[in-house]
């Protein structure tokens, strides 16, 4: 059976004791929306990615409601995790399910994220 990935909410309680989070898991999460712009490492809102028991990455998704698609803006992923074709395709069929969660019409990756369906290969 595959592996399942998923973006948890920021708020998650998973994610939201960042201390605990960093502590248990090694993962360091910060919520970059109550950042100024010019010091925003990943960008405004993000998404952790959960693939199977760990947290491997990070997305910059956002909606453009004029157009109705799905912006991803960068994914990221942990430094010792390898970007794997199965972890790509885990990671962006649920960015598939996101945005017809959100009712987007299609997804674009943005300049950081290179080719359309290799965003795993973006590392911070």
């Amino acid at each position: 059976m595959p592996r399942r990935s998923r973006p948890p909410s920021p708020f998650d309680n998973l994610i939201n004791g960042r201390r605990l989070t960093e502590r248990l898991w090694g993962f360091a999460f910060r919520n970059e929306m109550y950042i100024p712009k010019a010091k925003r490492h990943y960008g405004y809102y993000l998404l952790p990615i959960l693939h199977g028991d760990r947290l491997v990455g990070r997305a910059a998704p956002r909606f453009d409601r004029s157009r109705g698609v799905l912006l991803i803006e960068g994914l990221y992923l942990e430094t010792d995790i390898k970007p794997t074709a199965a972890l790509c395709r885990a990671v962006t069929g649920q960015l598939d399910d996101l945005a017809a969660l959100i009712g987007a019409t299609g997804i674009e990756y943005g300049d950081t994220v290179p080719g359309r369906r290799r965003p795993m290969l973006h590392r911070s």
